[in-house]
C-alpha cells in the first residue's frame, strides 16, 4: 500500500514540477523570438547560403580548387591515380555465442 502510494506522489511531483519547466522554458523561448533575432538569423542564413553557392559555382565551373581560395588551371589530383597501396584488414573471427 505504502509502496504505491510513494510511487503515486513521487509521479505527481515529477508531473508538476515536468509542467513547470515546460511553461518556463515556454516563457523564455517566447520572449527571445523578436521581429529583430528573426531578421538577424534570416540575414546570416542568406549571407551564408550566398557564400556557399559561390564557392560551389566556382568550383564547379573550374576556377577555384576545392579548399584553395585561388584560382588555377591545374585539376586537383583524381584518388583513382594514386600510387600507394591500400591495406586489408582481415576479418575478425566471430565468436559462436552472441
Amino acid at each position: 500500500m505504502f509502496r504505491r502510494l510513494f510511487w503515486f506522489v513521487l509521479g505527481a511531483v515529477c508531473g508538476v514540477l515536468g509542467v513547470e519547466w515546460a511553461h518556463r522554458r515556454a516563457n523564455e523561448i517566447r520572449e527571445a523570438i523578436t521581429v529583430e533575432s528573426v531578421a538577424r538569423l534570416g540575414a546570416r542564413t542568406a549571407v551564408i547560403v550566398w557564400h556557399r553557392l559561390v564557392a560551389a559555382v566556382s568550383y564547379l565551373t573550374g576556377l577555384v580548387a576545392p579548399g584553395d581560395g585561388q584560382p588555377t588551371d591545374v585539376p586537383a589530383p583524381s584518388t583513382s591515380t594514386s600510387t600507394t597501396q591500400r591495406r586489408h584488414i582481415a576479418p575478425q573471427p566471430r565468436s559462436t555465442h552472441r
